[in-house]
């Protein structure tokens, strides 16, 4: 993800703050494609990323296996890039769509047909990157509580949160996030704001919450909070 937003950053430092991710791909994707100097290579690269990574994590949430990547019989196709250049929303003049599309196939593979295998399980899906992490998240903590341990600690560039859970075998486990330690840029849900709009503070501030996982032990077990410092 750093490799394909690499280049947006050079001229927007301020996009790795965005949140939630899955705005941070298409904001990212509509900067390239709106500054004129920026190579057609690096918006391949962040079409390249959306449609490879979202539509493989979809696959392994369908299949419920989280690292589970589509098999040769699920294609990916000339008309899935097209649909991720749509989803994404690029303002392209004609040649360099086509160039964009053109570089994309190339470099994954994909068919010349304009649908397939891989097209009928849908288009990329939006919200699927944030998802993921929330999910990869989740899996670890049940599998260290399965372990025997009560209390799971991430520290993460995501909303803070704390998640108590009843287990079958007694007790309640607990997962916590401590969040982000750098300033965070919100994006409200179905809004994709311009790199100028982000730039404005007043319009789109920094907020920056610090928050720790406090731990009590006692004779019935751990608890924890989520306090901010």
């Amino acid at each position: 993800m750093d490799l394909a937003y690499s280049d947006v950053r050079d001229v927007y430092p301020f996009v790795n703050k965005v949140y939630p991710r899955e705005a941070l791909v298409r904001i990212a994707a509509r900067a390239a494609a709106a500054d004129p100097h920026a190579a057609t290579g690096a918006i391949a690269e962040l079409v390249k990323f959306f449609v490879l990574h979202d539509k493989r994590m979809l696959w392994g949430h369908l299949l419920g296996e989280e690292d589970q990547t589509p098999s040769s019989a699920q294609t990916l196709t000339r008309g899935d890039i097209v649909a991720a250049v749509d989803d994404l929303g690029l303002a392209l003049p004609s040649a360099r769509r086509a160039a964009v599309v053109d570089e994309v196939a190339e470099s994954t593979g994909a068919t010349k047909a304009l649908g397939g295998a891989a097209g009928a399980v849908g288009q990329p899906v939006g919200g699927l990157l944030g998802k993921t992490d929330e999910r990869g998240l989740t899996k670890a903590a049940k599998d260290l509580w399965k372990l025997g341990l009560k209390v799971v600690v991430f520290g993460h560039t995501h909303e803070p949160e704390l998640v108590s859970e009843k287990r079958l075998s007694g007790g309640t486990c607990a997962r916590v996030n401590t969040g982000a330690w750098i300033p965070r840029i919100k994006v409200a849900s179905g809004t994709w704001p311009t790199p100028a709009e982000l730039g404005d503070p007043v319009r789109y501030p920094r907020t920056h919450e610090l928050r720790f996982a406090w731990l009590e032990l006692g004779a019935g077990g751990p608890s924890v909070t989520l306090e901010q410092l």
